[in-house]
């Protein structure tokens, strides 16, 4: 009976998150020979893609083909043995720095990123849980206001990332859909 509960639960939690979302977008993923290609689609309609070199750079371009953005990992860090650790600094088309994300150690989820923004200002922490294959992007201040739920669907042999946007104003696009990638590049 208790199982019941739990499952009910977790079904109603699914449904109050899919239907509050201010919009829901999917990836999909094609390799190349020096790097991959992360398409983003609302609606069946291209949004974005954000193109990943060999070393790690995250290009983020316009339905259109226009650069958006760039987000560059710290090759030299902790990051490069730990992926869970790696720092993303996100700048603009024109180089100006929108904001960086950082992998932080201090957590028992299999992986915790803290989001900041130009200003050196928490926005957004996010906390991976390979188990429940979900990510969850959370207020800083409070865990239960959650911005970005990423999960992690597996159908007829074919899987892909669904990520409901919650607070389409809480974290900057160009970050989330450079870190889109680099979640569905690093937890497959």
């Amino acid at each position: 009976m208790l199982l019941m509960k739990r499952l009910f639960f977790l079904f109603i939690i699914g449904i109050c998150c899919r239907v509050s979302a201010e919009y829901t977008y999917t990836i999909k993923v094609r390799s190349h020979l020096f790097s991959t290609q992360y398409d983003l689609y609302a609606d069946e309609q291209l949004i974005a893609k954000v193109d990943q070199s060999a070393l790690e750079t995250y290009s983020l371009f316009d339905s259109y083909g226009r650069e958006q953005a760039i987000g560059k990992v710290h090759l030299v860090s902790i990051g490069t043995v730990f992926k869970s650790l790696k720092t993303i600094d996100v700048s603009d088309s024109k180089g100006n720095l929108i904001g960086w994300i950082k992998g932080d150690w201090r957590t028992l989820k299999d992986g915790k990123f803290l989001f900041y923004d130009s200003q050196s200002d928490r926005i957004a922490t996010a906390y991976v849980d390979q188990k429940r294959k979900k990510v969850s992007i959370v207020d800083p201040s409070n865990k239960e206001n959650l911005f970005v739920l990423f999960r992690f669907a597996s159908i007829a042999k074919k899987s892909r990332w669904e990520i409901d946007v919650i607070q389409e104003e809480a974290i900057p696009p160009e970050m989330l859909y450079i870190f889109s990638a680099f979640i569905t590049h690093v937890y497959k």
